[in-house]
């Protein structure tokens, strides 16, 4: 049950420090965490890597669905926890997800986004209002969905290699088209209300 790599696709993004926080203060730590920079300007603070974590970085910039792909090559564990870098995980998000993994024929869990109670202002409260939003909000055990979303989740890596992995080629929705592969082929993908990931953004009204 501790065989779980993480990972963090990088992007200019400097929240990351909070996400790597979330990530060495899980109540199970991953065994690795990788660091997939998709060929920032802004350079990734050398604080943030330490003996368990590592850098691949892209000669030039892929987009997500190469930079997914390749992570899942590069990890030495059967589950994967996915963490977009302006996210922080929940401090007990590997331990609740692995036991949903009993399950042999799930390939991936996911949870919740939630905004950060530090932000305010009408375009947070719009996003909240109108992005996170869940398929039953009155759910409060894990339930089958058809579709997946990466923002935050731990994913079954033979189950992805199996499928194809992801499509290198997606600059974007490439967590969507992996879902369905995954489907088409018969596994299952839970939402699960008790895992939550927090969002650290704060998008102007344009963004």
């Amino acid at each position: 049950h501790k065989n779980v790599s993480a990972v963090v696709l990088y992007f200019n993004d400097v929240k990351i420090g909070e996400t790597i926080k979330s990530l060495q203060n899980q109540t199970i730590k991953p065994k690795e965490i990788i660091i997939v920079d998709d060929f920032s300007t802004k350079s990734i603070n050398e604080n943030l890597v330490n003996p368990n974590c590592r850098v691949i970085r892209n000669t030039r910039n892929m987009g997500r669905g190469f930079s997914r792909n390749l992570a899942i090559k590069e990890c030495r564990s059967e589950f994967v926890v996915f963490c977009d870098s302006s996210n922080s995980l929940c401090a007990n998000f590997i331990e609740k997800a692995l036991i949903s993994f009993e399950n042999t024929e799930l390939s991936a869990i996911f949870g919740r986004i939630i905004g950060n109670e530090h932000h305010t202002g009408a375009c947070f409260k719009w996003r909240e209002r109108n992005l996170f939003l869940e398929t039953d909000p009155n759910a409060n055990v894990p339930y089958e969905v058809f579709s997946l979303s990466t923002y935050g989740v731990m994913i079954r890596r033979s189950h992805v290699l199996e499928v194809g992995n992801f499509n290198s080629q997606l600059r974007q929705y490439e967590d969507h088209a992996l879902g369905n592969k995954l489907i088409k082929r018969g596994y299952q993908i839970f939402f699960d209300p008790n895992l939550f990931c927090i969002s650290n953004r704060l998008d102007n009204i344009f963004q």
